[in-house]
């Protein structure tokens, strides 16, 4: 064991390592290769090399380690267990038929190069703007867990990189397989792979949604080459999304288009996975030679559920949720109601004003309605002033604590009550 507080080995000389331990901050400018554990913090300067060949485990316990040299691992093993920063300009990872465990995260600001043989890299990897990682020689990389690429990431042709992980950045050339989460960024942007993309059972196509354009308001994914769907697609909203009129997104495009994705948005679910903000709905998707394109819908006020149909559907849906003037008691943010629940001005309340919304849209008992525009007038009430007074006008008078269906009578002074309070007795009025 070599154990000092601080140890620095420069002079261009090689320590060879058999089961060796070392303590301290290990400061280092000429070569270290072998087998052993450097518990100390490792600063890896530029004239710097550590080699781990055939057979050989190198095991770094300390945080804090820095590489400006060179790290190679040629038929062996090295592990960080509290992470490491390659550095930009100088710093260089390389590796054949290598495995790397990352426990602590690494961070590149330089290079790492894999080539040739089977290479296995552990742990999450964050490449940044100066940050390039290629795989090339006909090689194979696999990363087990989230790579967060913002700089260079490059597969040759030839080679093949698979990432069972969440995916983010552009990909340049050669063979890819995604098994995990493929997020074109946290914003929405643009995901570029230069070669062949394959989409695993396991994976999931992440696009976010906030408007028409893409790349600046929702993720669009390119492939030069061919793209082999499956997984999982994810579709991301945000609530306040409320007026971006009907539209077809082209959420993939590439050379050629094969399979569909296993698993897809609920349909016109009104609350669930379709539902993207203030009545935009996911309607459908399309599978086409070259691309892949959802539709979207902007639902008309009134249409809760996003079935293109103003009906008893959705004034018993406000019922059912007992939403009308029960604020603070939605299932959003601080109780807020949402779309689904009648709430269709977006001020997380269902009260009079959306009720008064829905009749002056008129769309009530019309069957489908067409495409609206983003800033569609509000034409005047008929036939759903009828339908909502008759549904209120059955509400049974109970002394029972109050519903939503009695308060929605109190509210627009109604008492003439039925014998039944049930939804059943409505459906007539609603006809």
């Amino acid at each position: 064991m070599l154990s000092r507080r601080f140890l620095r080995h420069s002079h261009g000389g090689t320590v060879i390592a058999e089961n060796v331990t070392v303590t301290g901050v290990l400061t280092n400018s000429g070569i270290i290769r072998g087998t052993g554990r450097i518990n100390g913090q490792l600063n890896n300067s530029a004239g710097g090399e550590l080699r781990v060949g055939s057979g050989d485990q190198l095991l770094l316990t300390a945080a804090g380690n820095t590489n400006a040299g060179r790290i190679e691992v040629i038929d062996g093993e090295i592990e960080f267990t509290q992470g490491l920063t390659n550095a930009a300009s100088t710093g260089l990872i390389t590796g054949e038929d290598a495995t790397f465990r990352f426990g602590g995260r690494l961070t590149n600001d330089g290079a790492v190069a894999l080539s040739f043989g089977t290479s296995r890299l552990f742990g999450d990897m964050t490449n940044t703007a100066t940050g390039n990682i290629a795989v090339a020689g006909n090689s194979q990389a696999t990363f087990y867990d989230d790579v967060a690429n913002g700089g260079v990431l490059n597969v040759a042709t030839g080679s093949t990189a698979v990432f069972f992980g969440a995916l983010s950045g552009n990909v340049g050339g050669g063979d890819v397989q995604t098994l995990g989460d493929l997020a074109p960024g946290a914003s929405p942007g643009l995901m570029a792979f230069g070669g062949n993309l394959v989409f695993g059972a396991l994976s999931t196509l992440e696009t976010e949604i906030t408007g028409t354009v893409a790349g600046s308001e929702f993720d669009q994914v390119n492939v030069a080459g061919t793209a082999s769907l499956g997984g999982m697609l994810d579709l991301v909203g945000i609530e306040s999304l409320s007026s971006m009129g009907d539209a077809t997104l082209e959420i993939l495009n590439a050379l050629s288009v094969s399979g569909t994705f296993a698993g897809v948005p609920d349909l016109n679910d009104g609350a669930g996975a379709g539902h993207l903000g203030t009545g935009i709905f996911f309607e459908d998707i399309n599978y086409n030679p070259t691309n892949v394109t959802i539709d979207i819908l902007q639902a008309a006020t009134g249409d809760l559920n996003g079935d293109r149909q103003v009906d008893n559907v959705d004034i018993l849906n406000i019922l059912a949720a007992n939403s009308f003037g029960n604020p603070g008691a939605g299932p959003g943010l601080g109780g807020a109601w949402g779309w689904a629940h009648g709430d269709n001005n977006g001020d997380g309340l269902v009260d009079n004003t959306d009720i008064l919304n829905i009749l002056a849209a008129n769309l009530f008992g019309t069957g489908a309605y067409a495409a609206l525009p983003v800033n569609a007038s509000v034409p005047e009430p008929s036939s759903l002033t009828l339908a909502v007074v008759g549904l209120l006008g059955l509400m049974t008078c109970s002394r029972r604590r109050p519903t939503s269906a009695s308060l929605f009578r109190r509210r627009f002074g109604l008492t003439r009550c039925a014998a039944q309070d049930n939804v059943s007795s409505f459906l007539p009025f609603f006809s």
